[in-house]
């Protein structure tokens, strides 16, 4: 029984640890679109110029 009990809260947490990375890389991919055209430079960058 303890066994089952185990398994069946291994299986709850990796369907929903899959649905919770599903929608943090769906968040990630939204605001990579949103922001993809502003430029990025570093100071390194600038201090060569």
């Amino acid at each position: 029984m303890d066994f089952i009990i185990f398994v069946i809260i291994v299986l709850l947490g990796l369907f929903f640890g899959r649905r919770a990375e599903k929608k943090h890389y769906a968040s990630i991919e939204k605001r990579e679109e949103e922001y993809k055209n502003i430029a990025v430079l570093s100071d390194k960058d600038l201090q060569e110029v």
